[in-house]
C-alpha cells in the first residue's frame, strides 16, 4: 500500500476518534443546559394546614383591630383552597360591626419575618356599598398543629 494511502486512513481514523469526543461533549453541554433551564420554584407551597378558626384568646389566637379598635368577641375562620393555597376564604364572625358573617376572598403568600416564615393574608370585599379590607400576618410553625396568631387588621370605608 502506498504511503499516501495509509497516512489518509491514519487521519480518517483519528478525525473519527476526535468528533465521537465532541459528540459526546456536545450531548453533555445539551444536558447542563436543559436541566438549568428547568423552573427554580416548580414545588407547590402547601399551607392547607393554615386553616382554622382563631378566637381572641384560643390556642389559634386572633389578635384584630377593625378601624382601630381591638376586637375582644367573635372568631375569624380561615380555610385555604387545598387545588390553589395562595387563595383561601376568611370568614370573619361577629368581628365587623353591622355584619353578623362575612367571608372575604383572601390571598395567601408566605413571607420571611426576621428569619422565620410568616404568611401574609391580604383580602378585600364590597357590601352594601362598603369596602372591607381585611390584612394580617399568621405565625404558624410549618405543619405543626401547635398554638397560632393571626394578626389582622380590618377597615371598613
Amino acid at each position: 500500500m502506498p504511503r499516501c494511502v495509509v497516512n489518509l486512513r491514519e487521519q480518517t481514523i483519528q478525525i473519527m476518534r476526535d468528533m465521537k469526543k465532541l459528540n459526546l461533549l456536545l450531548i453533555a453541554l445539551l444536558c447542563c443546559v436543559i436541566y438549568s433551564c428547568s423552573k427554580d420554584n416548580d414545588e407547590p407551597i402547601y399551607v392547607s394546614y393554615l386553616s382554622g378558626t382563631f378566637t381572641p384568646g384560643g390556642k389559634y389566637a386572633l389578635v384584630a383591630t377593625v378601624d382601630g379598635v381591638a376586637v375582644t368577641s367573635g372568631e375569624a375562620k380561615l380555610t385555604v383552597n387545598p387545588e390553589k393555597q395562595t387563595e383561601g376564604v376568611l370568614t370573619l364572625n361577629n368581628i365587623v360591626s353591622g355584619y353578623a358573617l362575612l367571608s372575604v376572598d383572601v390571598s395567601i403568600e408566605q413571607i420571611l419575618v426576621n428569619n422565620v416564615n410568616r404568611y401574609k393574608i391580604e383580602g378585600t370585599k364590597t357590601v352594601y356599598g362598603k369596602t372591607v379590607d381585611c390584612s394580617g400576618i399568621l405565625a404558624a410553625e410549618t405543619y405543626y398543629e401547635a398554638e397560632r396568631t393571626l394578626t389582622l387588621t380590618v377597615t371598613v370605608k
